[in-house]
């Protein structure tokens, strides 16, 4: 792919960028990393919106659509982990594109690429910020028909938003917090309590092997959440500095 392991982006003068590194070097570093993996497969903000705009509300096409955007989602981040960690190793920086623009020389290919894919994030971050903020404002706001009391609403939302986007923290400490609560949460305890308080028949899946899926599930989110928020504020998340 036109890189060598821990050299960095073919052309550039990075120089070497450490060694590969096959195990997380300690538990609670692994519980660290583990609440943004959480925070980037979380799709379930965009559900809502989709769902609204979909004709054919069949559990099929349900399933088809959410199995498909996540396969794409995952292959995409596949693709992103192996290859940036193989060109930097372990001075990879939490943004990889950091690491790309830092190495890249002025004036290449790579440079261009880099510039474009950061313009891209910051399209695709500014295109759905709006949705977010739509699920948020629906669930906060269920009862709020006036137009005065949604802008109200959203302005609130977005000026607290931007307010926190402000302060002079670590990218990587607000996302490994966050997601230590709110998508561990999401993802992996509220549905567990909830399979597991209910224990709705599925015929697809037998009640046994669905309720020791929840459990898992339950125990694996108060891990991350516990060591998470642990791995965080003592700062041994990457960049958590």
């Amino acid at each position: 792919l036109g890189a060598a392991v821990c050299r960095g982006p073919a052309g550039s003068d990075a120089g070497g960028t450490g060694s590969l590194r096959w195990l997380p070097s300690s538990m609670t570093s692994l519980a660290a990393s583990l609440p943004l993996l959480s925070f980037a497969l979380n799709s379930s903000w965009a559900y809502i919106p989709i769902l609204c705009t979909l004709k054919d509300r069949r559990p099929v096409r349900y399933a088809s659509l959410i199995a498909g955007s996540n396969a794409v989602i995952l292959a995409n981040y596949v693709l992103i982990a192996a290859y940036g960690y193989g060109m930097f190793c372990e001075e990879t920086e939490p943004n990889i594109l950091d690491s790309l623009g830092g190495a890249a020389a002025p004036g290449t290919t790579v440079e261009v690429l880099v510039r474009l894919a950061r313009g891209a994030l910051a399209a695709q971050l500014s295109l759905a910020l709006p949705m977010r903020f739509f699920v948020a404002r629906r669930t906060v706001g269920a009862g709020v028909s006036s137009l005065f009391g949604r802008v109200l609403l959203s302005a609130s939302l977005v000026g607290s938003a931007t307010f926190l986007a402000v302060l002079p923290l670590s990218l990587a400490l607000v996302l490994g917090v966050t997601s230590s609560v709110c998508a561990s949460m999401i993802i992996y305890i509220l549905p567990a309590l909830v399979d597991l308080k209910f224990r709705v028949d599925d015929p697809l899946i037998p009640r046994s092997l669905r309720l020791a899926g929840s459990a898992v599930s339950l125990l694996v989110g108060l891990f991350v959440m516990i060591g998470g928020l642990a791995g965080n504020f003592l700062g041994i998340a990457v960049g958590g500095r």
